[in-house]
């Protein structure tokens, strides 16, 4: 078990997608509970086809492999997999929706900078966005965006010599929304968005559209914040604590 279970951490700090279909067997009823959830960890961070998240899918209906097929779903799967996988909760025990919190919450202890490079940050975003319009027994579902959130929002300290702090990973994300690419320049303005840089945000507000326009719907959404209600788990006490790695 020692052995899967370093395998398995490698996997998420480095995602080898070809590791998919070993990943896939490891969530099983009768594979490791810990095991089980780095393993759906590991498929998310690596991303996956529209095949795979069919396999997802039919692991979701069963509540012995619901949670980490769902946690695979909310990490690696498109918007519209995270809405519908979430949905699907509707038909579950209540305390179902509690557990997956509780081992999305533990998710991002660790990302590296690549996750960024990517795309895979804007796309945990994106999913979260996309589970805010779900209701699972007459209750939107924030709580996905707000743990993210809370992840993203806790970059704060160098965590060694391969770390972003927050202040380099601000300043990549500035010159991004500055650049040329729109993709990185919407991808930018949606991650400053998440971590609450209100005095970025200001200041991109004045520069030419189309970034001037994103930055001011951005900065007004920070000010003008949704109120949530809905309890959510405690952050984990160990692990990177949201720091970006570099690889």
């Amino acid at each position: 078990m020692t052995v899967r279970a370093c395998y398995l951490e490698t996997l998420v700090h480095r995602p080898f997608p070809d590791a998919t279909k070993d990943l896939l067997d490891m969530i099983k009823p009768e594979i490791d509970l810990g095991i089980r959830h780095q393993a759906a960890r590991a498929l998310g961070f690596g991303g996956f086809s529209d095949a795979v998240a069919k396999q997802l899918f039919e692991l979701a209906k069963s509540n012995d492999t619901r949670t980490d097929a769902v946690l695979a779903l909310l990490i690696g799967g498109k918007p519209d997999d995270a809405g519908r996988a979430l949905a699907a909760y509707n038909d579950a025990d209540t305390t179902a929706v509690e557990e997956l919190k509780d081992v999305y919450s533990r998710t991002f202890g660790y990302w590296s900078d690549k996750n960024y490079e990517n795309g895979d940050v804007a796309r945990w975003i994106q999913n979260a966005e996309a589970c805010r319009i779900v209701k699972v027994r007459d209750s939107f579902q924030d709580w996905v965006k707000e743990l993210l959130k809370r992840n993203i929002q806790g970059i704060e300290f160098d965590n060694g010599p391969h770390s972003i702090t927050r202040v380099q990973f601000r300043k990549r994300l500035i010159a991004d929304a500055k650049g040329s690419d729109p993709k990185k320049r919407e991808d930018a303005v949606a991650i400053l968005k998440f971590m609450k840089e209100k005095g970025v945000l200001m200041a991109l507000r004045n520069e030419p559209a189309p970034l001037g326009e994103l930055a001011r719907v951005a900065f007004f959404e920070v000010m003008n914040p949704k109120v949530v209600t809905e309890k959510l788990p405690d952050a984990p006490s160990t692990g990177g604590g949201g720091q970006i790695m570099k690889p």
